[in-house]
């Protein structure tokens, strides 16, 4: 008896407030306190600023993580997928539209609604009614909030999941003995 097909899923974190502009000041000081320390020879002595920053910035890092807001998003089924497509037809003079089959204007919102809905949300006008409710519970989101959802929700659908297999144990030995031979991935 074939195993059942568990749906593909995928989480995207939202940031509150300004966590992401503070961090990213806070890597940006970071940077420019440790190159001047490495010009003036100091790297990492007792005096080095950089052990704070590292301190703080991994401290807002646990609060913006703390703080931050986790969707779901999921992927919509091959006979869920196919009649939403339908429903957005490729403009006729739009060439994105024709490569990809869907209007790309009107789809990728529906596409998102579709991917917020849980797998068990009903038929495809149920699940759209509750990724509606869904996106509208999470507020009055930024543009990069949307576009980091509605590209996810893309991703979840449309993207690649066949990722090369690796293993991490052939890389460990690798970087221990750079002149060994790559082991066999073992699955």
């Amino acid at each position: 008896m074939p195993t059942k097909i568990e749906r593909r899923r995928t989480t995207v974190t939202l940031s509150q407030g300004n966590y992401d502009q503070e961090l990213s000041d806070l890597r940006d000081e970071y940077i420019r306190t440790e190159a001047a320390e490495a010009a003036a020879e100091r790297r990492q002595g007792t005096r080095s600023k950089l052990p704070p920053l590292a301190r703080k910035h991994d401290a807002l890092q646990d609060e913006a993580d703390k703080a931050a807001v986790k969707v779901t998003l999921w992927a919509i089924s091959y006979n869920e997928f196919g009649p939403l497509a339908d429903r957005h037809p490729p403009r006729a003079d739009d060439v994105a539209d024709k490569q990809r089959g869907v209007n790309m204007k009107t789809f990728p919102l529906d596409l998102l609604y579709a991917s917020l809905a849980e797998p068990s949300a009903g038929d495809l006008d149920e699940m759209l009614v509750a990724g509606k409710l869904a996106l509208r519970e999470l507020g009055d989101l930024s543009q990069v909030q949307y576009m980091k959802l509605e590209t996810a929700a893309w991703n979840v659908n449309v993207g690649d999941d066949a990722l090369p297999k690796f293993s991490l144990v052939s890389l460990l030995k690798a970087q221990k003995d750079p002149d060994s031979k790559p082991q066999p991935d073992s699955e």
